[in-house]
């Protein structure tokens, strides 16, 4: 199981850390009001997938594991397989005229439909097919096919990517680069699995609507995940500016290090959650104890990425990007506590209570939104971050809340919030107190000196009975 979960975190990352690598190249060959529009595309494309995506990707992931019958098995992701396509295909056709309506209000008429619009829906629609490919190798825990379709996609997507930015094709050009790797990608998938899920007689039809009524509750979860961590970018261009954008967007990529990881991570340690679950209430201390870790090794990461901003966002972007550094940590936090109440939350998905989850993250998304339009217009782009930290947090307190209702999972909860209290404290003086000049010696030492000082604190806290109780129960 771990080296199985191993794999899913090197495919995962791979595929997320190419689109990173790709922003040097942008930041230096496109203003930083065209590289504020590329990223206003992308936050629109986010939303397209959860939409496209009615959260079957989850109902495949968690509904597969109720299947045990060979024959019954390959029914069912069949089903899934049609179900998710015709999702994809009707979501992108209902929603091309009016986006195309709408278009210039929601840009502010910086940014044109044409080719914007299509293009955003044809590659969430191909996307669809690489997503539920992705989702049936995880359940079925065929590390190999999910990671060559992962790096396969990623070496696509970037090389057609480049090369039309290059030929002058601007941010289209990334965006066609995206619908041409995913494309190929979904073709080779599809018939790859098609071949492997061969099956005879009538399909179980009646398997899309519990499909679609788990996947469905945990659209809320989704969209409030975009609400927190992109709508911001659609209230900052229309409010503000689309340099002021630009700015934000390098600053969001400054966190894509630890965002990569933690999402990576969740989406390969999931399968080994699933069958560790299925074991009982026997399993809950180690899950307890793995989870605490986890937190600790995502803390410490934090830390780092906090301490190293400046030279981030230097290597990112060229020095007209610098005011970025200023919000990076505090996004860095929130994405933090994003990870904290995955741990959370998956006790939720596999007790099948998405709703519950959703009650506890959107209400904090939407009052998000509401301090974002208030604040953003009077202090610029840095309150976004600051409000994205806070609902965070918000949202971390309401899931362990919901959790503990269900079931007492062992967390040592004053810990966790001593930890979580310690980073958000580095985070606020990473953002206004340490220096901020990159590659600057006795600014750099500043900063890497108080955040290992910071991560030795974390250890002290988090570290004891939880390390001792993973290594015994893996052996070690």
């Amino acid at each position: 199981m771990v080296t199985n979960t191993g794999a899913y975190l090197l495919g995962t990352v791979i595929n997320r850390l190419f689109p990173l690598l790709l922003v040097p190249l942008y930041t230096r060959l496109w203003s930083t009001g065209e590289f504020g529009a590329w990223g206003f595309c992308m936050t629109v494309l986010n939303v397209l997938l959860i939409v496209s995506g009615l959260g079957l990707d989850a109902a495949t992931t968690r509904l597969y594991y109720d299947h045990h019958d060979p024959d019954e098995i390959r029914r069912f992701l069949v089903v899934g397989f049609v179900l998710r396509i015709v999702v994809a295909v009707g979501t992108a056709l209902l929603l091309i005229g009016p986006l195309i309506a709408v278009w210039p209000w929601i840009s502010g008429g910086a940014i044109p439909a044409l080719p914007f619009v299509p293009l955003l829906l044809a590659g969430s629609s191909l996307q669809a097919v690489v997503a539920f490919n992705l989702a049936n190798a995880r359940a079925e825990r065929r590390a190999k096919a999910f990671v060559q379709i992962q790096l396969l996609q990623a070496l696509l997507q970037a090389l057609a990517s480049v090369a039309l930015v290059l030929a002058g094709w601007g941010a289209a050009g990334a965006f066609y680069g995206y619908a041409i790797g995913a494309g190929i990608v979904a073709v080779a998938a599809g018939a790859r699995f098609l071949r492997r899920n061969r099956t005879a007689g009538p399909l179980p039809w009646r398997q899309m609507r519990e499909n679609l009524g788990y996947g469905v509750k945990t659209l809320p979860v989704a969209l409030s995940t975009w609400l927190r961590r992109m709508a911001d970018r659609v209230i900052i261009g229309r409010s503000v500016s689309m340099t002021d954008l630009g700015l934000y967007q390098l600053s969001a990529s400054g966190m894509a290090p630890l965002s990569v990881l933690m999402g990576a991570f969740n989406a390969a340690y999931l399968p080994f959650f699933y069958e560790k679950r299925r074991q009982g209430d026997a399993a809950l201390p180690l899950i307890a104890a793995m989870d605490m870790a986890i937190v600790a090794v995502l803390a410490m990461l934090s830390i780092g990425v906090m301490a190293l901003t400046p030279e981030l966002i230097r290597f990112l972007g060229p020095p007209r990007y610098a005011g970025a550094a200023h919000m990076t940590p505090a996004l860095v936090l929130a994405v933090m506590l994003d990870g904290i109440q995955l741990q959370f939350t998956k006790e939720l998905m596999f007790h099948k209570r998405p709703g519950l989850a959703s009650w506890m993250t959107t209400p904090p998304s939407l009052l998000g939104v509401a301090a974002d339009i208030a604040l953003i217009p009077h202090f610029g782009a840095i309150a976004a971050a600051w409000v994205a930290a806070a609902v965070s947090a918000t949202i971390l307190i309401g899931c362990v809340a919901a959790t503990r209702r269900v079931e007492r999972t062992g967390h040592d909860l004053p810990r966790l919030a001593l930890a979580c209290a310690l980073v958000a404290g580095y985070a606020l003086a990473a953002s206004e107190l340490l220096p901020i000049t990159p590659f600057h010696l006795p600014a750099l030492a500043a900063r890497l000196g108080s955040g290992a000082l910071a991560c030795a604190v974390i250890v002290l806290i988090l570290a004891p009975g939880n390390v001792r109780t993973v290594l015994k129960a893996l052996g070690r």
